[in-house]
C-alpha cells in the first residue's frame, strides 16, 4: 500500500516513454505536457485536502494477511469518506 501520493516524476516518465514510443512509430499526437500538468495539479490539491484531516486509521482484523483471491474487502475507520461499493 502506498503511504504517499506518487511523486510528480513518476507519472511523467511513464507518459514520456509511451509518447516517445508512439512518436517513433509514426503516430502523430499532442505532447503529454497537458496531462502531466493536470495530474500534478490534482496531486497538489489532494495532498492539501488530506493535510486538513486527522491521521487516524485502523483496519479491523489482523495487521497482516495474504490471500490468493483477486478481491479483498477491508473494513475499518479512516479520516475521509469513500463512496459505497457497487
Amino acid at each position: 500500500m502506498r503511504s504517499t501520493a506518487p511523486a510528480p516524476g513518476e507519472h511523467g516518465s511513464v507518459l514520456d516513454a509511451k509518447y516517445s514510443g508512439l512518436a517513433a512509430n509514426g503516430v502523430t499526437m499532442n505532447s503529454p505536457a497537458g496531462i502531466k500538468s493536470y495530474v500534478s495539479g490534482r496531486r497538489t490539491f489532494i495532498l492539501n485536502q488530506l493535510a486538513t484531516v486527522a491521521a487516524s486509521f485502523a483496519v479491523n482484523g489482523a495487521a497482516s494477511f495474504s490471500t490468493n483471491r483477486n478481491l479483498v474487502v477491508l473494513t475499518g475507520t479512516a479520516p475521509s469518506a469513500s463512496p459505497p461499493s457497487p
